[in-house]
């Protein structure tokens, strides 16, 4: 028996709650976002619908007092929603106010797309019955058959045609990169603008003509497994060589040029057999 494309099961649904909340609560437990009120206010560009507030209200956020409340809220919606508390709701309450933590980060620097793909995943769990197991108070709800494994099959979707249209934008409206000393030029300029935490190896492009031949190899591979990423919905085989292979490029690119998608790396567990896992764990619970 072929074993099916995307998890079946409340209990696999209920691991990926816990990873992918789990992972955003680590996130803001981690994040010094209070010293944010040290900034000079002038310093801040409200994005999105942020901008639209009223001066005297951004100023009550962005002080020490409303950071520190709205990392509390986040890590009590966050936690909730790990845990299974009211799951649902504490789930879309803290999707609905991670946009907003991410708004007043991106305010005082460059805006980026680095943790959209996990935020997206933790807008689609709200929206599917990821509380019906592995959590605190689970729902008791009759689920159709289908319910859990829609789940996966979105963020999937939503992972998959982020790296399509990245590429296709490539392609489209930046194809000068592709000719030669454009990647070693821009992987150079990303190691030294932040050299001092990580190995930044792009620094030493220009002092090996092996290594820029790589990057320029491993390049189009890569752009290849971007526009070739829809795959991954319906090929199983095709996943592992995505997994592998855009892995590898993350890890190249934290190491060359202090760049590091860790949310789409961390997501790339949709593609493997959580039931399977979910089983184990339940297995070495009741013993």
């Amino acid at each position: 028996m072929i074993p099916p494309l995307y998890p079946q099961t409340a209990q696999a649904l209920g691991l990926l709650r816990i990873w992918v909340f789990g992972l955003w609560l680590l996130h803001v437990l981690l994040d010094p976002l209070t010293e944010l009120a040290e900034f000079p206010s002038d310093m801040y560009h409200a994005p999105g619908l942020v901008g639209w507030l009223p001066e005297a209200l951004q100023a009550s956020l962005l002080s020490h007092g409303g950071l520190l409340a709205t990392k509390a809220l986040l890590i009590v919606l966050l936690g909730s929603a790990t845990l299974g508390v009211l799951t649902r709701p504490c789930a879309l309450a803290g999707s609905i106010l991670l946009v907003y933590y991410q708004g007043l980060v991106r305010g005082f620097g460059h805006v980026n797309h680095g943790e959209m793909t996990l935020i997206y995943a933790a807008f689609l769990l709200a929206l599917v019955p990821c509380g019906d197991a592995l959590a605190l108070r689970p729902s008791r709800t009759e689920r159709r058959p289908g319910a859990y494994s829609s789940a996966f099959l979105l963020i999937a979707l939503a992972l998959c045609f982020t790296y399509f249209l990245v590429g296709l934008n490539r392609i489209l409206h930046h194809a000068d990169v592709f000719g030669d000393g454009a990647m070693s030029f821009w992987m150079q300029l990303a190691a030294y603008r932040d050299s001092a935490d990580s190995p930044a190896l792009g620094r030493y492009m220009n002092h090996s003509a092996a290594l820029r031949a790589l990057v320029q190899t491993g390049f189009y591979f890569v752009q290849a497994l971007e526009l070739l990423a829809p795959l991954c919905l319906f090929s199983r085989r095709f996943r592992w060589v995505f997994v592998v292979g855009m892995g590898s490029f993350h890890l190249l690119t934290a190491l060359t040029m202090n760049i590091f998608f860790w949310t789409n790396v961390a997501l790339g567990v949709i593609f493997f057999d959580l039931d399977r896992l979910a089983e184990r764990i339940g297995t070495a619970r009741l013993h």
